[in-house]
């Protein structure tokens, strides 16, 4: 009773130190919550959908901003270039090439498209320039005026007339010309939100599209009327702008801002057909499981005739291209067609071969492809040449993968007389936006079978270049397609991913393309560039930390990675870029393949301890809190004690789950099965140890200098017995024993653990001393011992050598038995039948 009463009381005074550090923490949230919201500005209100966001923003970020010279009414684009705080607030500096010239002259009412009320009252032969015929947009804010107007407005004071912002000139437009400007201005932190998403659409202002409506219920006819949203357009949907990537904001206003697109996607916008292929009464047929039918038939999977009804329905809950009525078990049936291609309705009377040529212009499926060769007996290598020249032609990503896949045509392989690959003609293309977003579709859908592999392979198609020295994006850039380029570079299904990894598009394809956007000399081009690299760093960053081999890697290896360079740096940007890194890891998580599992792992596995304290400061919860795979060193047929032995075949799975402490302990191991097990070899080896211990003298060897002794004896005996098992056996538990490289590096980590959070070192030892045991981590378990010493040197007895006495060590370890008072670390280790461990311990 009275040992338990004892342990009662410990226990009270830890519960009573966790009551006291959970208190403490709740001030400290309280204290943050406070300035939070001293730090606020008055006028902006709780359900403010505009209001500032948590996720910081940093230098070079691109961003939506509000202008605080524009009412608020608009929201731009921009990149941040500085952030300066003030005693009142935070500011940043952003520049953007997308500022959107106004309608009307604010100075003299006139509509920008027509010339100034001063140049049409004054007489031909009067005018003394032609200023009232050009456009003067501002540089610092989004506003423009006709330029004798501005111009006359600044004799007496140099600021903008509506918003007071120092005026300077951008270069003057034509009136009527809409086209962007640049602009660069100063807008408050709370003002500026993360921008994720690409920078160019589908259509532009003023294209016809047909769109969903939920005001409508249903399809419309529209109009775009706008790009993006506006401020006011945000606050009555009650949406957030985005604070991470999967958050998005509006993408168009159509109808004069009546209906609003949220995804530019088929699904909810897509272009108005000025045309259709089929007229009503025209005999067709059409595959019954891709249309809507009125009535559901029973077999669903076949094409039938049927005679078109109707074209061009609007107001239902999808669009359909076509009505057609058909008959189908004696009785009649509609059905709507909702694409109007050959995949789903044709000509009865149309030509097998032409439905295919037919299918490629179409942007058909492969799957429909192989429908046609298959159901029409279409032998497609009598003309093959036809085909790869009507699907380059299309830029039909799906005919060239049947082609690839289903044809045995190397597509990958093409190469025209001035060295242009598939890639280079696709982007010599005006549909090469398409071809980029289908690429970048499959690549998501993360099917290799579906996929033309442009990155890997023999070809390495992606990064190559032809005559002129030109890759793909190169060509984009010179055809000015911004559009291409934008998708062919976006991580939001784009190809930007695969882009990234430099054994794919390395730093000299890089380069080009910085020289090709340069002399294009276009600003938008620019910024989704810029856009990015840093993303390509980003990610190689994250790329090379998760490939780490603490074995086989050292730190200094690592860092002469091109991408890690930045960490290594000085040391007042180290910790900025460590920050840049954690948070592009949380704005992506989750939304490519390609960053399905956490990547900070190996800095703690493989014992990098400078690169893990950059990324522990700049978010220590993120590693603190994670749960980590370990491989563990347990093989439960050596317990002595029976009831430990859950799989004495050898089973035992040993892949378990462990905190950041735990990782550090076992570090980076391999899986390894466990051969059968064999009690002669198991019996003998523990002989062996128990004969060392008690007859090793101060002159004695360690156990593991006696067993590579062992093994050299048992290396020469295999020679002449020709049997290598009892050697493997001795060489596997001598790994068990030996310290790995990264240990150095683990027990820096475990050390900068312990120094960060001091008040917490005792009841981590006492936590973990078990897992070193059991994981036969020696050089651990000798650090720990240091580590108790040092931090609670009046518990124990003065001489730091005698290992036996870290008895309170041991006293909170989840240990299977009724009681562990006593237990000491001998004991511990004899219990789970570390017999090494004890052989280790008693020379020490």
């Amino acid at each position: 009773m009275g040992k338990k009463s004892k342990k009662k009381g410990k226990g009270g005074a830890t519960k009573a130190a966790r009551k006291e550090r959970l208190q403490e923490r709740r001030v400290q949230q309280l204290l943050e919550v406070e300035e939070d919201v001293n730090d606020a500005p008055d006028d902006v209100a709780e359900e403010d959908p505009l209001a500032g966001r948590k996720r910081e923003i940093m230098e070079g970020d691109r961003v939506w901003f509000l202008h605080p010279g524009a009412g608020n009414s608009d929201i731009h684009r921009g990149r941040v270039g500085h952030i300066v705080d003030t005693d009142q607030t935070r500011h940043a500096t952003i520049e953007s090439p997308f500022g959107m010239l106004p309608k009307a002259c604010a100075i003299c009412r006139n509509d920008l498209s027509e010339p100034s009320v001063e140049y049409q009252a004054t007489p031909d032969g009067a005018r003394a320039n032609e200023d009232g015929l050009l456009v003067a947009p501002a540089i610092r804010c989004p506003h423009a005026f006709h330029c004798d107007c501005i111009k006359r407005w600044l004799r007496t004071r140099n600021v903008c007339p509506l918003c007071n912002t120092q005026w300077n000139f951008a270069a003057p437009q034509p009136i009527g010309h809409r086209h962007r400007h640049p602009m660069a201005c100063e807008v408050p932190i709370v003002d500026v939100f993360p921008d994720f998403c690409d920078l160019t659409l589908r259509f532009d202002i003023g294209d016809e599209v047909l769109c969903f409506s939920y005001a409508h219920d249903g399809w419309v006819e529209a109009t775009v009327s706008s790009l993006w949203p506006t401020a006011g357009d945000v606050r009555s949907m009650a949406r957030y702008l985005p604070s991470n990537q999967s958050e998005r904001v509006p993408c168009y206003g159509c109808n004069g801002g009546s209906i609003i697109v949220e995804h530019d996607e088929d699904w909810q916008i897509r272009k108005r057909p000025s045309s259709f292929r089929l007229q009503v009464g025209d005999d067709v047929v059409f595959d019954v499981a891709v249309s809507k039918c009125v009535k559901q038939i029973d077999t669903p999977n076949l094409w039938l005739p049927a005679t078109i009804s109707s074209v061009h329905l609007l107001g239902g809950t999808y669009y359909a291209a076509y009505e057609c009525t058909f008959k189908y078990g004696g009785r009649q049936h509609s059905a709507h067609i909702t694409v109007d291609d050959d995949e789903h309705v044709a000509r009865v009377d149309r030509e097998p071969r032409d439905r295919l040529f037919d299918a490629i212009s179409q942007y058909c499926r492969r799957e429909h492809l192989k429908f046609l060769v298959d159901e029409f007996d279409i032998d497609a290598s009598m003309f093959g040449e036809l085909l790869v020249a009507r699907a380059v032609e299309c830029a039909s990503y799906q005919a060239l993968l049947w082609l690839q896949k289903d044809c045995n045509v190397d597509v990958l392989g093409i190469l025209d007389e001035e060295g242009n690959n598939i890639l280079h003609q696709m982007a010599s293309t005006s549909n090469a936006e398409r071809f980029i977003h289908e690429a970048g579709r499959m690549s998501f859908a993360n099917s290799h079978q579906n996929q033309l592999d442009f990155m890997g392979g023999k070809a390495r198609v992606a990064g190559a270049q032809n005559e002129a020295g030109e890759t793909w994006l190169d060509i984009l850039v010179r055809r000015g397609d911004t559009r291409a380029l934008d998708r062919a570079l976006s991580p939001n299904f784009g190809l930007g991913w695969e882009l990234s990894y430099t054994f794919y598009f390395d730093a000299k394809n890089l380069q080009s393309l910085s020289s090709a956007i340069a002399d294009k000399g276009d600003p938008t081009m620019k910024l989704i560039y810029e856009s990015f690299a840093r993303f390509r760093m980003l990610q190689n960053q994250c790329f090379a930390i998760r490939c780490i081999n603490g074995r086989d890697t050292s730190e200094d290896e690592v860092f002469k990675n091109e991408s890690m360079a930045v960490l290594r740096g000085p040391d007042a940007l180290a910790p900025i870029h460590a920050k840049r890194l954690v948070r592009w890891f949380h704005d992506w998580r989750g939304s490519s393949n390609h960053l399905d599992r956490f990547p900070f792992a190996p800095l703690v596995t493989g014992g990098l301890p400078r690169l893990f304290e950059l990324i522990f400061d700049a978010e220590d919860d993120m590693l603190a809190n994670h749960e980590y795979m370990l491989w563990s060193r347990e093989n439960r047929d050596e317990y002595i004690q029976p009831e430990l032995i859950e799989a004495p075949n050898g089973d035992f799975n040993n892949c378990i789950d462990g905190d950041l402490i735990t990782a550090c302990i076992i570090g980076e191991q391999t899986c390894s099965s466990h051969e059968e097990f064999d009690a002669h070899k198991v019996q003998h080896y523990l002989r062996t140890v128990s004969q060392h211990a008690v007859s090793c003298g101060p002159t004695c060897p360690s156990w593991l200098s006696h067993m590579k002794g062992m093994n050299a004896y048992l290396e020469t005996m295999s020679r002449v017995s020709h049997s290598r098992k009892q050697m493997e056996y001795w060489e596997s538990k001598m790994k068990l024993l030996e310290d790995d490289s990264s240990l150095p590096g683990r027990l820096k980590i475990l050390s900068y653990l312990l120094d960060k959070q001091p008040q917490q070192a005792n009841t981590l030892m006492k936590y973990h001393v078990l897992d070193t045991i059991l994981e036969r981590q020696c050089g651990v378990l000798r650090f720990m011992a240091s580590c108790a010493f040092r931090l609670s040197s009046s518990t124990l007895d003065d001489d730091p050598a005698d290992l036996q006495s870290l008895e309170y060590l041991c006293e909170s370890s989840p240990v299977p038995v009724r009681s562990c008072d006593g237990f000491n670390l001998l004991h511990f280790a004899a219990y789970l039948g570390r017999a090494e461990i004890v052989a280790w311990l008693h020379t020490q």
